[in-house]
């Protein structure tokens, strides 16, 4: 009895959460884009292009000075923009497993 009185809460605590914190929620891109450009775990993908080493000095670099990864491989010279590019693309780096 007490059971069936009770029932309808999972259902309501749902849609109460679906009304007032995931409807209308719109993605940052500029922030994603932020966010993804400065990710470590990027820089592991130039290793075999450019070396352990440099790669993670890259990363230090990029991470001590507030700038992206791009930013700071770029400046180090060493590897030119277009193979960053083709190597670092946010777009493969996300999907199904």
């Amino acid at each position: 009895m007490i059971g069936q009185r009770f029932q309808h809460i999972p259902g309501d605590a749902c849609e109460k959460f679906q009304n007032y914190c995931i409807d209308g929620i719109e993605l940052n891109i500029e922030q994603i884009n932020q966010y993804v450009h400065r990710l470590a775990e990027a820089g592991q993908r130039l290793s075999p292009v450019i070396g352990y080493d440099k790669a993670s000095s890259i990363v230090h670099d990029a991470d001590r000075s507030g700038r992206t990864l791009r930013e700071a491989a770029l400046d180090c010279g060493a590897i030119s923009a277009e193979d960053f590019d083709q190597i670092i693309n946010p777009a493969n780096m996300v999907g199904p497993f």
